[in-house]
């Protein structure tokens, strides 16, 4: 994930991405956790996405 936060990519799409996984962020003792969602469409509803670090 933090890899990906250093890219220094222009794109206006990857910048809005970027920004809203910083947003996500949140420290809680010493464990960084980002809750992650999609949405097939614009006018769907979100839907929350479960990464498990552990498993992949």
């Amino acid at each position: 994930m933090f890899k990906l936060l250093s890219l220094e990519i222009q794109d206006t799409r990857w910048q809005r991405a970027m920004r809203a996984i910083r947003d996500a962020m949140r420290v809680v003792g010493k464990a960084t956790y980002v809750r992650c969602y999609q949405r097939p469409t614009p006018d769907a509803k979100w839907q929350h996405i479960t990464i498990d670090l552990a498993k992949a």
